[in-house]
């Protein structure tokens, strides 16, 4: 019998998890929760990386909660929160969710990298995404 870990690992590395897989195990849920009074939450976090080389992906961002730079992984989901009716629980689906890769590069004196698009936009194309 193989350990728990490596068939975790092979079913990890046989499928592509991304945000479009996501939005397509969830979208029946929303569509079936969909009302008027439904928001999108985006979260924008830093999984702190201190001790890691610097990449693409793990760099250097801004943390306004620590008012300061953080080595790590940008992090950007969005969640999909309704109510149907005041009696019944609150419905919280994660929609997507989106690594910042930091791949272009300032011209300045510094090596300093910026991401491509920002989370703005990203998150204008995920409001559109839900609608159709």
């Amino acid at each position: 019998m193989l350990p728990v870990m490596d068939s975790v690992t092979r079913f990890l590395n046989e499928n592509t998890y991304d945000s479009k897989v996501l939005w397509q195990s969830v979208k029946p849920i929303v569509r079936q929760h969909e009302n008027c009074d439904a928001c999108l939450i985006f979260n924008d976090s830093i999984i702190e990386k201190a001790y890691t080389d610097e990449n693409d992906l793990i760099f250097w961002h801004w943390d306004h909660a620590k008012k300061r730079g953080i080595k790590g992984i940008n992090l950007l989901r969005g969640f999909y929160v309704c109510q149907r009716d005041v009696h019944s629980p609150f419905i919280r689906l994660p929609v997507c969710y989106e690594l910042i890769l930091k791949t272009g590069m300032l011209k300045d004196k510094k090596e300093r990298r910026k991401s491509p698009i920002t989370k703005n936009e990203l998150m204008q194309t995920y409001d559109i995404k839900m609608y159709s």
